[in-house]
């Protein structure tokens, strides 16, 4: 079967992307230096402003100085939706309906679920966000505390909330037997010859929200992995699992599993080839293979090659994988012109930092 049926079959046995079978048909699927079928979105996250109304919009020529910095207060934000909203404070430019939104990929945090509380001073740059034709809305950017310090408030509200069995910094070790996202919620094993109270069984619930995936959701299904995590007491006192990571306190990103690795800070031109908007990944065409470091334009050939022989009525192009979470600012489509960076992990070579170039 051709590349399209193969894809087609990997992603029937996943509840996450069972697309239709005429879709993969009617796309146009290529090959990379990934293939994408092993691999996912991880875009993950919460909540988005929908369409603005005009009254909500400022015109097009209205200008914006993003290195400016402008303090606000947090008007109300809701932490399972991802957003909310500020309320300017003297010297911002005036905002419609003076309220301003922000999303919680914009705050500049280490907690494992971004959010805001009510009442809070902030502050933040301004960003325009094309609504439509000649209609933009402001959002808050690189949200910090005043100051410019992270927001770190997790641990102090669950210190508020949280019942804990030993304390709030106890960590112990185990596996996560697995977790399913269309579920939200999984199963713990604890390592035997750990000191724990008497009333921990050895297996413990996770629920979504104590899934550390740094600061996204888990999108993706987790099984027999090694875990470290707190244990708290649930609402009917039975005792659940608490802040779950990887082994060290890492988060449980697609990026950390699969061993993601920087490869330097450089900056390539290409253009997107494809884009499945539905699922979150696409391709990218390099302008120029011969300016990619060596071992990257090795890989891309020999699969190019490899992908050559399959589909010899096609042809086929130098492509490098790349995921929604790598394209932040930048809504991809095909033939997109862009610039990104590269990385190497457990499956390949891809794009990241993935930005527009107008």
């Amino acid at each position: 079967p051709g590349v399209a049926a193969q894809a087609y079959q990997f992603c029937r046995r996943c509840a996450l992307c069972r697309p239709s079978a005429n879709r993969f048909r009617r796309a146009r699927m290529s090959w990379g230096v990934q293939k994408h079928w092993l691999k996912g979105d991880s875009s993950g996250g919460w909540g988005g402003a929908s369409t603005r109304k005009a009254e909500d919009c400022v015109p097009d020529g209205f200008e914006v100085d993003s290195e400016a910095r402008y303090t606000g207060t947090v008007k109300e934000y809701w932490k399972w939706q991802g957003y909310g909203f500020i309320t300017p404070g003297a010297g911002c430019p005036k905002v419609p309906k003076d309220k301003l939104y922000v999303h919680w990929g914009n705050i500049q945090t280490e907690d494992r679920y971004p959010f805001l509380l009510k009442d809070m001073e902030v502050e933040f740059t301004l960003a325009k966000q094309k609504e439509g034709e000649n209609k933009y809305s402001l959002r808050a950017r690189t949200v910090t505390q005043t100051g410019g310090a992270s927001i770190e408030i997790q641990d102090l509200e669950d210190a508020k909330k949280k019942t804990w069995v030993g304390s709030q910094t106890a960590r112990y070790t185990g596996v996560l037997k697995f977790y399913s996202p269309e579920k939200q919620l999984g199963f713990l094993k604890l390592d035997e010859g750990q000191a724990v109270d008497k009333e921990v069984p050895s297996e413990l619930k996770v629920e979504e929200s104590e899934m550390n995936c740094g600061g996204k959701r888990p999108h993706d299904h987790f099984k027999d992995i090694k875990v470290e995590f707190g244990i708290v007491k649930a609402k009917n006192g039975a005792p659940v699992g608490y802040n779950v990571t990887l082994p060290g306190g890492k988060p449980m990103t697609r990026e950390v599993l699969e061993n993601r690795t920087s490869l330097g800070v450089a900056n390539y031109q290409g253009k997107v080839q494809f884009w499945n908007r539905d699922q979150g990944w696409g391709h990218i065409v390099p302008d120029a293979l011969g300016e990619l470091p060596k071992e990257v334009q090795g890989k891309l050939v020999e699969l190019k090659e490899e992908a050559s022989k399959k589909r010899k009525d096609e042809e086929m192009q130098p492509l490098l994988y790349f995921r929604k979470a790598d394209a932040k600012g930048f809504w991809p489509k095909k033939d997109a012109v862009c610039t990104f960076q590269l990385y190497s992990d457990d499956k390949g070579f891809g794009a990241c930092e993935v930005s527009g170039t107008d």
